[in-house]
């Protein structure tokens, strides 16, 4: 295990994926990040001068701590097949998810996705070199965003405004991008390609639960430690799923329907 103050000092440089799959992998992840940021393009005309600059300083924190404080764990992954390039050690920097979650509290989903993207383009041109990084952390932070900022007053709505909560849960459910993005760069769709996503999964999942968790932790105390910045919901409403009879009985039956299914 190693510990890099400073990542930096390396060249920039980006791989393009091995396989139309991965083509088109990235485009649909572009496709919908910025899909995403165009409907929510009404956030930004709503900042005012203070949370400009503020979303201008956590865009640089984000590019910065991208690439510090990087923890080295030690991993067991085996190259792309019929690609010549040596995998490295997955690098756990312990504080890039950070802004992501502080400008979902802050500044909203659009500045979260921006702020995601630059975290990701920092990652992705001196640590991963996959084109589809930065979409993957735009898509954590805005999904990261949302959780923080959803208006529902049930159970899980409560829980999903604790910044704890919702680090750890979108930690649980980075493999869903991880297995497509390092499928992306297999050439093949043999066994050997899936010896090589599940060994980078197994390697780098440990890695975004981390990062994404410790995110939560640290958020809990900016928001304990600067209340008037973060989003406080003065009016909650019921969630989707109780608003009609229809709607209690789909999400009560289907679950259970799906439930029964695996079982069998």
């Amino acid at each position: 295990m190693e510990f890099d103050l400073w990542g930096f000092s390396s060249a920039p440089f980006l791989r393009l994926p091995a396989s139309p799959f991965g083509f088109a992998l990235a485009f649909f992840c572009a496709a919908g990040v910025f899909g995403w940021l165009a409907l929510t393009a009404g956030t930004f005309r709503r900042l005012t001068l203070r949370q400009w600059l503020i979303l201008f300083f956590l865009l640089a924190l984000a590019v910065f701590l991208g690439q510090t404080f990087i923890l080295r764990v030690p991993a067991n992954i085996l190259p792309p097949p019929g690609v010549p390039f040596e995998p490295q050690r997955p690098g756990l920097a312990l504080f890039v998810m950070l802004p992501l979650f502080l400008a979902g509290g802050w500044l909203g989903v659009g500045p979260a996705l921006l702020v995601g993207l630059a975290a990701g383009l920092s990652r992705a041109v001196w640590e991963t070199y996959s084109v589809i990084t930065p979409f993957e952390y735009a898509l954590l932070a805005g999904l990261a965003a949302w959780c923080l900022r959803q208006d529902y007053r049930d159970w899980p709505g409560r829980l999903l405004r604790q910044p704890v909560v919702t680090g750890f849960l979108l930690g649980a459910l980075a493999w869903l991008l991880l297995v497509p993005s390092y499928f992306a760069y297999a050439a093949t769709a043999d066994l050997t390609a899936w010896d090589y996503v599940w060994s980078q999964t197994l390697a780098g999942l440990p890695v975004y639960f981390a990062q994404a968790a410790l995110a939560g932790v640290l958020a809990a105390f900016a928001r304990v430690g600067l209340p008037a910045w973060w989003i406080e919901r003065r009016t909650l409403r019921p969630p989707p799923y109780v608003s009609s009879l229809n709607r209690k009985l789909l999400f009560t039956l289907v679950p259970l329907f799906l439930f029964g299914l695996g079982l069998l």
